[in-house]
């Protein structure tokens, strides 16, 4: 009997991870994240890595783990590890929920033929909401992301932390979040050293920067999106 494959994308902010997991706790699968940023364990925080907490005892599984020195896994080697995983575990689970934001991950599977001999797919495509809605929910993580609670890192941590290696650099120069960050400190002289003590009114800036950053990427992961081909089997027509 075929695997099934529940594929659940959508932009951030849009409630993935929630699905994911309530969808995990219902049917007793595993999730594989697909968002490659995740992959670096370092950016927990700023890829919205969820938290034990948040995960309720399901189980997930990140394409790999990789060091941000090493850069972002290419789309490309992406989708082959996601195809060595979901062969290794179609011989053991009878479904597999795999989730995430990854635009060039998705429209590499979709270009891949291989995709459409793994198993039945269950297909949920989370639409990108109104402007308004998706810049509240943006807003509340990203200040969340600035101000976590007593105790854990932030985004900022995590900047400062990396930071200091002048090979992570150009990697977190091109990441959404940190982008914005690195160009704030750079345009009032603040040094990343001392990031973690900008005062509320630079994190508001800074809230609103990176909510829009994100607005703009969701939309252009839309824009981009490449559509399921018909070659892929739907668990319903099987």
């Amino acid at each position: 009997m075929p695997v099934r494959l529940y594929l659940i994308w959508g932009a951030t902010t849009t409630g993935k991870t929630a699905q994911s997991v309530a969808l995990a706790r219902s049917a007793g699968a595993p999730v594989i994240s697909l968002d490659r940023v995740q992959c670096c364990h370092e950016l927990a925080v700023g890829s919205g890595r969820p938290s034990p907490s948040e995960l309720l005892g399901t189980r997930r599984e990140y394409l790999c783990e990789r060091e941000v020195s090493r850069g972002v896994v290419s789309a490309a080697e992406a989708n082959q590890l996601l195809l060595d995983k979901v062969a290794r575990y179609a011989t053991q689970e009878r479904a597999l929920i795999l989730e995430g934001g990854s635009v060039s991950l998705i429209n590499a599977m979709i270009r891949d033929a291989r995709w459409s001999e793994r198993g039945e797919w269950i297909l949920r495509r989370i639409p990108v909401p109104g402007r308004a809605a998706f810049m509240a929910a943006a807003r509340k993580r990203v200040r969340e992301m600035l101000d976590p609670p007593p105790g854990q890192a932030g985004i900022l941590d995590e900047l400062q932390g990396l930071w200091g290696y002048p090979r992570n650099h150009a990697v977190l120069e091109d990441i959404d979040g940190y982008r914005q960050i690195i160009r704030y400190a750079n345009a009032l002289q603040v040094p990343i050293c001392r990031i973690t003590s900008i005062d509320p009114n630079a994190k508001a800036l800074l809230i609103e920067r990176i909510a829009q950053e994100y607005w703009e990427h969701a939309l252009w992961q839309e824009q981009e999106f490449l559509g399921i081909p018909a070659s892929w089997m739907r668990a319903d027509d099987a």
